[in-house]
């Protein structure tokens, strides 16, 4: 039986006064992801759902789920970022959009994805990171872009770069 493990806050519940202390719900829905690794996960703060990724499970992964805090949903969108494993994902809430960078499928990947919900859309940006793995993204909403760091190709990087939604810097 899979489970899916959810930390729940007390504090935000307001339960935080009474000097109990947070717990961990264990839910187990009946239908979901497979047991996997080297996914990503990013919360899309506009449709109030989490979007999971690909990964790997004796393969790479080329799914895309959403988790609405009570159930899993296999999305069948039309296209699709290739299958792959330890790339990045953020939910950009401006532009309402979950961006995808890069990974690894046997190859360093460089590409630019888009999650609307409904459909996964490429980008193809003018200037773009080198493709690469294992780097790190978070959204900056005060400035309105995505920001990517690091990772590696063969060599360790330790670049910095922005997507605003149509090119990156």
């Amino acid at each position: 039986m899979r489970h899916l493990v959810v930390s729940v806050s007390l504090a935000a519940a307001g339960i935080a006064q009474s000097g109990a202390q947070p717990y961990w719900l264990i839910q187990s829905p009946s239908v979901s992801p497979s047991p996997r690794h080297a996914h990503s996960m990013a919360f899309d703060s506009t449709r109030r759902v989490v979007v999971l990724f690909g990964g790997w499970v004796n393969q790479y992964l080329a799914d895309t789920w959403e988790w609405n805090g009570t159930a899993w949903a296999q999305r069948s969108p039309a296209a699709s970022p290739s299958a792959r494993g330890y790339y990045s994902m953020i939910h950009d809430s401006v532009r309402q959009r979950t961006v995808l960078f890069g990974g690894w499928n046997g190859s360093y990947l460089g590409d630019t994805w888009e999650w609307d919900g409904t459909t996964w859309a490429q980008r193809a940006p003018a200037a773009s990171p080198v493709p690469r793995s294992h780097h790190a993204m978070t959204y900056d909403s005060a400035r309105q872009r995505t920001v990517l760091f690091g990772g590696g190709n063969g060599a360790s990087l330790g670049d910095t770069w922005e997507w605003d939604g149509n090119t990156w810097t």
